[in-house]
């Protein structure tokens, strides 16, 4: 995730909070989906292990991919108003 000197240099050079913002939401989501794939093929190693077959249901999957991209969001809000408060003068000295 990016860090406050980053952020601090983003700022300097013109980025404003939206897209400091987005960039955060960006990086938290490719973290959530791939943890989501781990899960799934964790899953499927674990069920072909104990039952010999793989049972995958689409609307239990479409749940848990909902809750995942939710609680990401949810997660990656103390980030982004940390990173709205931050002065890019305080950063680069």
């Amino acid at each position: 995730m990016a860090s406050s000197l980053e952020i601090g240099v983003k700022k300097c050079c013109g980025a404003n909070s939206y897209q400091i913002a987005f960039g955060v939401i960006k990086e938290i989501m490719v973290i959530a989906l791939f943890s989501f794939g781990c899960g799934m093929v964790l899953y499927a190693i674990i069920s072909y292990a104990l039952y010999r077959r793989i049972d995958l249901y689409f609307f239990s999957m479409l749940m848990t991919m909902g809750i995942v991209v939710a609680s990401s969001i949810l997660t990656s809000a103390y980030p982004i108003i940390k990173a709205a408060k931050i002065e890019p003068v305080h950063m680069m000295r």
